[in-house]
């Protein structure tokens, strides 16, 4: 007879130090469970199988703060631990970054500097984008999305100099590289112009009469939406040269970057792609913390940007979540396909003791415009200042409820609704580590 699979799902609060921490059984109800906490690992013993989860570096538990120990029916165990006095710390340094220290923009800035050519292509059919490998004179990072807005507050009194700050443009030379959490603002002589397309994309808003214009760039070839163009002024709808464009962003999780080397440095320029960890999942969990860090807003309405019309209702909880599961549980085998590595997930899923793997996550709680009190709710959110709308492409908008719905599926059953909300996460780092 086979035995039901045990798996561990944990999320960790590092600036409360809080671990919750539910130990999923499925449908068995045991009559007897024994369970040991121990600083870098929990046990669970049923009668007819022992279980051990070991916990990655950084995390550590304090076994004598445990609290809320019950059993639900359905989920299994669930308790509540604090971490470790002497992990707290660690759990900011060593998790998110791996315990290099740096942030993934510094190690980005470091190769591309490094590179001797570098060459993007477009991360659906790996098509060329440059006219030819690029070596970048000056590699640097941007500042935090929404800088101009926050610019006027930097000096207790206004002054002309941030006022002009607050209106100029971070545009880069033909040299320049630079390199912010989500994309690569580039100059568009770099670009081929054969290889892409900009497409002027209106999104009208029926209600109050307005209309929105943005400048897609495209890959000729597949016509995956690579970035956008910034132009120097509102050209006219028939502008459509270079020369009327300032500068490109790039989506990371959009292009591949490459780095050309000298011939017969065997050296395969995609297989190194310094961006194939991005994913539209961590494009869009960036993107929310990004714009809650400078609009101070935690509630987004999201809209289609082909009507206008809103698709998703989203909270954000937090972004400071750190996601613990092993490989035997829901929520790992839901991750599976961005692990890349499928070769280990077969050896781990039968360790009977695999490790613990960690991401660092977005919490959402989210509606979706079929539920029954998003108009409602909606009316509500237009008439509140705080809420800020974000507009998607309609394929992103999908796949950002595919994204939310299927971690929700996932979840522990009675963790899956908060306040009415359905709750899902989005991860902010794809890396994914196991013990």
């Amino acid at each position: 007879m086979a035995v039901p699979e045990v798996g561990l799902y944990a999320e960790v609060r590092k600036q409360i130090g809080v671990v919750q921490v539910v130990v999923l059984v499925g449908d068995r109800t045991p009559t007897k469970v024994h369970s040991e906490i121990h600083c870098n690992s929990i046990e669970v013993d049923f009668k007819d199988s022992k279980h051990t989860f070991t916990l990655p570096d950084g995390v550590g538990l304090n076994p004598k703060s445990c609290q809320g120990l019950h059993w639900v029916s359905g989920d299994g165990i669930h308790m509540r631990l604090q971490l470790a006095g002497d992990c707290k710390h660690d759990a900011d340094e060593g998790i998110d970054d791996g315990g290099s220290g740096c942030s993934s923009v510094d190690v980005e800035i470091k190769a591309l500097r490094q590179s001797d050519g570098a060459m993007f292509r477009c991360v659906s059919c790996s098509g060329s984008l440059l006219a030819s490998p690029r070596s970048f004179s000056r590699v640097l990072p941007l500042p935090s999305e929404n800088w101009r807005e926050m610019s006027s507050d930097w000096c207790c009194h206004g002054n002309e100099y941030t006022r002009s700050l607050g209106q100029s443009s971070l545009a880069p030379n033909e040299a320049d590289c630079f390199v912010s959490e989500l994309y690569l603002s580039v100059h568009p002589v770099i670009m081929d112009a054969n290889s892409v397309i900009v497409k002027a994309v209106t999104a009208k808003d029926k209600d109050a009469g307005t209309s929105t214009k943005r400048s897609q760039v495209q890959c000729c070839r597949c016509r995956q939406v690579l970035g956008e163009a910034l132009y120097k002024a509102n050209p006219s709808d028939d502008a459509k040269q270079w020369s009327a464009i300032e500068n490109v962003h790039l989506y990371k999780h959009c292009i591949q970057v490459s780095d050309v080397r000298q011939e017969g440095g065997g050296l395969d320029g995609i297989s190194c792609n310094i961006f194939s960890n991005y994913s539209l999942e961590m494009f869009l969990a960036n993107h929310f913390a990004s714009l809650s860090k400078s609009q101070m807003s935690f509630k987004f309405i999201v809209q289609s940007t082909d009507d206008n019309k809103a698709v998703l209702l989203l909270w954000l909880l937090s972004y400071d979540t750190m996601l613990l599961c092993s490989r035997s549980s829901a929520v790992s085998s839901c991750w599976k396909p961005f692990n890349g590595d499928e070769e280990e997930d077969e050896r781990d899923d039968r360790d009977a003791n695999a490790g613990v793997q960690y991401f660092r996550i977005a919490k959402i709680l989210y509606h979706h415009r079929k539920d029954e009190s998003f108009t409602s709710l909606l009316q509500e959110w237009n008439r509140d200042f705080g809420v800020e709308t974000v507009r998607l492409p309609t394929h992103s908008c999908m796949e950002l409820l595919l994204l939310l719905t299927t971690s929700t599926q996932n979840t522990p059953v009675s963790l899956r609704t908060m306040e009415g909300f359905k709750v899902g996460y989005l991860r902010m780092t794809t890396d994914t580590n196991q013990t």
